[in-house]
This record gives C-alpha cells, structure tokens and sequence, in this order.
C-alpha cells in the first residue's frame, strides 16, 4: 500500500467513525454525514462527480460531443395528412383529388412531411452525459464544506475565464434538434458509452469512476471514497498529510482512554475532532486554525509576538496560524506544524523554522510542562526527542504523538493498556 493510499485510508476511517457516532439509530447515514461535513446529500454527490470531472480536460470533453452530435443518427419517416388549412408539406395531386371528391370538400389537401425522429439510445446517451456536466459547471459557482471547497476552488481558478463558454457551448448541443428531442434517461448502458467513444466521445465515458458518478446515483461510501481521495491529487498532498495527523492526533488523546464525540467539521471556529474524559474534561483538535481564535482557549491575540510587530510595523493585522492544534481543558496547547516530504529526504530546516515562530509567537502562555509546546511533524524523520527541549520533531507516527501529549498533559492524562483500551 503506497502512503497516498494508507492516509487516505486513516482519514476516511475518522470521517466514518464520526459519521457512525452521529448517527441515531435507524436514522439515513446521509444526514449524519451532512451534519459533520456541512455538506449537503446533493452537495456532496456533485462534489463527487467535480472531483472526477477534474481528472479530464474539460476543452476536449466538450469537442468531442460537439464532434458527436454532428454525426448522430435519426429516424426518417414520412408522414401524410389531409388538411383545409397549410402549410403544406409535399403536396400528393392525385390523392388530393380523389378525396376532394369523396368529401365534396374543394379545400382540402393531402400532403406528407418528413419526420425524423431523434429518440435513439445514442441521443439519450449523450443527453445524460451533457445533463449530468451542466448541472456539476452550475454546481461549481457554490463552494464549501469539508473535503471538496479546494477542489471547487482550484477547478474554478483553472476555468474561470473559460468557464461562461464552456456552459454555453454544452448548452447549444442540448438544444440542438438531434438531443433535445431525445428523452432524458438517468443512466446509459455500457454498450451506449462504447458506440459513442467509437464515434469519437472521449474516452472517460468508459472509465468505470466516471460511469459511476455520472450514471447513478452514488452511495454514502462511493462519494466519501471519491471526495477523500481527491486529496491524493499532488497539489492537496500538503492537506492529506495535515488531515492525516489531526486524524493521529485524535486517536493519541483515545490512548488515555479519551473519547471521540460526534461534532461538525470545518465550521467557523469549530475543532476537527474533540474528545471527553471520564471526569468530563474536553480536549480539541484543530486542523488550520489560529491559537488566538479558539474559543476555549480564550487566548488575547494582543499577546502574539508577531501581531504585535505588524502593528509596529503599520501593517494589516493577521496571526500565524499552525497546521494542527491540540487545546486541554486547562487552556493550554500543543500547536503542530506539518511538513510533506514528495523525496525521501525530510524537510527539517522548514519544520524547526515554523515552530520556533510559534515558540516565540506565544511566548505569553508558555506553560511549565515538561512536554514539547510546538510538535514539528515531517515525513520520513528519524529524529529523537531529548524530553526537554520546547519543540519536539516527530515522523508523525501514532506512537510518538502520543508520547509527546502524553509528557505535556503528564498531570493529566495516564496511558491505558491495550487491554483497557479495548473495553473501553
């Protein structure tokens, strides 16, 4: 399993356990999963079906069905009416006087029309596949929630100048005759998206992600597996790698028998996760937000070394804000900074940098703890801590994290065994 895959794995666990403690009984995952992502069910499907839309190049996708559309088969019949009234289609003389006769009518005419009929399968097909991006384009304007807000913004800043025309362009094939007079089908079958690329359709419609997204309606499991791991695309590896230790964060505080409450996730000022000891105490987790915004906490962001020197200094003021923050009940904090390593050789200069800034941005609320304040997280570290110094660089492992909350919280906190951890 590559790294990519087993973070993936640890956050998608995390969100489905919070998913499962949120749920009642016998009520729909879907509302759970809404409440703790801020995400709506329809929401959370067309961020699914964005992020696939994301692998292809959106130009090509869009000229291929324009290519499509132009060689689309239809259905040729003629059909003959008898009217007092035009206009007429081709006019039949002969039959016209016939039934002039008959009827003693001299008005009427008999005529007959060609009629095509473009309700084929392929027309469906391609009015399914058209429908389905017109809605994920319109869909794209409206960011937000958990796993998806940067995927729709990084979407939106490679398509804004082109994104009014690409809409436009899948719009007039929807109103061309050969597809707007096709019905309007939920899914194609496999033979359908086959006979198009065989004409000239791209070749994602036969990519089984796409099918699924775009053909039916996914399941809870589907969209969080395609939401999840579209933060394994390399410019989000950054973010898995952060999610993936606030997800170890949290798990290190269930090493002292803490537990995991359902919560909401990425609304303003609320923790990633948060836990609950026996005695009722409470410890958060947060992923990319300020110390000096954290409620619990409660910490006067005039105490911050670097909001003072901006002040000093004329400029707009601002905070410094880590990659991950564990707040106790004491108002105390472990700020972490996280750094993603792509080669194998770790990234410490940067890590130690960034956390010898929070050392000194929050001098003001130094604590006497024994542990590291600031946890400097960098893949592949072989670093050791020598228990004394403020910043302790870590691989980022379950285990040393836990060790690290364990020295710092060393009045409170007090290691379970495996044994005690299993019946809890």
């Amino acid at each position: 399993m590559t790294w990519e895959d087993a973070a993936v794995t640890e956050v998608g666990e995390h969100l489905w356990r919070l998913v499962g403690k949120a749920k009642p009984a016998n009520s729909d995952p879907w509302s759970a999963f809404s409440d703790i992502a801020n995400l709506h069910a329809d929401d959370a499907i067309l961020r699914s079906r964005l992020a696939v839309l994301r692998l292809i190049d959106i130009d090509d996708f869009i000229s291929s069905f324009e290519t499509v559309v132009r060689g689309l088969p239809s259905s040729i019949d003629f059909r003959t009416s008898v009217d007092s009234r035009g206009p007429y289609g081709r006019i039949r003389w002969a039959q016209t006087a016939v039934t002039r006769t008959r009827s003693g009518n001299p008005e009427l005419v008999v005529h007959s029309r060609v009629i095509r009929d473009h309700d084929r399968p392929l027309n469906r097909a391609v009015k399914s596949a058209l429908n389905a991006f017109v809605e994920i384009l319109d869909a794209a304007r409206r960011a937000g929630g958990l796993f998806g807000e940067q995927a729709v913004h990084e979407f939106l800043r490679e398509t804004r100048g082109a994104l009014d025309d690409l809409l436009s362009r899948a719009l007039a094939l929807l109103a061309n005759p050969k597809i707007a007079g096709a019905r309007t089908i939920e899914s194609a079958s496999e033979e359908q998206w086959e006979r198009l690329v065989e004409r000239g359709a791209h070749e994602c419609l036969l990519d089984p992600a796409f099918q699924q997204a775009f053909t039916v309606d996914p399941t809870l499991q589907d969209v969080i597996d395609v939401l999840v791991n579209d933060l394994t695309q390399p410019s989000r590896l950054s973010d898995l790698m952060e999610l993936m230790i606030g997800v170890r964060l949290s798990r290190a505080l269930e090493q002292f028998g803490l537990r995991l409450l359902p919560l909401r996730l990425r609304r303003p000022k609320q923790p990633f996760a948060r836990l609950v000891a026996e005695s009722g105490a409470e410890w958060e987790v947060y992923w990319q937000s300020s110390p000096w915004v954290v409620p619990t906490l409660g910490w006067d962001r005039e105490s911050s070394v670097y909001h003072s020197v901006r002040l000093s200094n004329g400029l707009s003021e601002t905070s410094l804000r880590p990659d991950c923050l564990v707040v106790g009940p004491d108002k105390r904090a472990v700020l972490v900074e996280v750094k993603f390593t792509e080669g194998d050789e770790p990234r410490y200069r940067d890590a130690i940098l960034d956390a010898m800034a929070y050392l000194l941005d929050t001098e003001a609320h130094a604590s006497p703890s024994p542990g590291p304040r600031v946890i400097a997280a960098v893949r592949h570290a072989t670093a050791e801590w020598d228990g004394e110094s403020p910043i302790a660089v870590s691989d980022g492992e379950l285990t040393s994290l836990t060790r690290f909350l364990g020295h710092f919280w060393a009045d409170v906190l007090t290691p379970r065994s495996p044994s005690e951890l299993a019946c809890a």
